[in-house]
């Protein structure tokens, strides 16, 4: 059961797990981006795992403005692409090239 500040911890991440998932897989880094289906897809992903409900785009990207992250969109080859900027990935091998967004 736990103490009440536990509890109420729990209740908060289990209410809104976003920040607990950016705290242990994302990282500011000025000059990177994440495309929004890759973030979508990870987030919902870690959800799943963690017996939580996916989240919509819309619920993510309310979510992530009030925890004021930028989103951009850019056209590569007439396809546009959203992007999380100013974060990448811990595991930083995945993220997209900085070089796409200029």
């Amino acid at each position: 059961v736990g103490t009440l500040e536990d509890r109420k911890k729990k209740y908060e991440e289990r209410s809104n797990p976003l920040p607990k998932f950016i705290e242990h897989n994302v990282e500011y880094d000025a000059d990177s981006h994440i495309s929004k289906w890759d973030f979508k897809e990870r987030f919902n992903t870690y959800l799943k795992q963690n017996n939580l409900r996916a989240q919509s785009d819309t619920e993510i990207g309310i979510r992530m403005k009030e925890l004021d992250y930028e989103d951009k969109r850019i056209t590569v080859d007439t396809k546009t692409i959203r992007f999380w900027v100013g974060i990448r990935w811990k595991d930083s091998k995945i993220s997209v090239s900085s070089e796409v967004v200029q």
